[in-house]
């Protein structure tokens, strides 16, 4: 674990899938899930999410584009399955 700032305690830890998450140890609170931020986003985004989406093409809007992981993880499952899918992503 890595401290980001003493003043609010907030530290760096390193997730089981090897993504990182800001931990706040003080209220055992993280900013991604303790499994880690890869392991979250495609369970809720791509396993619950599109993987149920039947239809042809795919069109996905994201507000908050953040690190680009579900646009990376989209990708990985439009290539894997050969879906297309039109992807659009909004920063705030």
């Amino acid at each position: 674990m890595k401290n980001v700032d003493n003043k609010s305690n907030i530290v760096i830890k390193e997730t089981p899938d090897g993504s990182y998450t800001f931990q706040l140890p003080d209220l055992n609170e993280t900013y991604h899930s303790i499994n880690g931020a890869k392991t979250e986003s495609q369970y809720v985004y791509i396993d619950q999410g599109i993987s149920k989406c039947n239809s042809d093409p795919i069109c996905v809007f994201e507000m908050g584009y953040g690190s680009g992981l579900n646009a990376f993880l989209t990708w990985k499952f439009a290539v894997t399955y050969q879906k297309k899918i039109l992807y659009t992503g909004k920063t705030a």
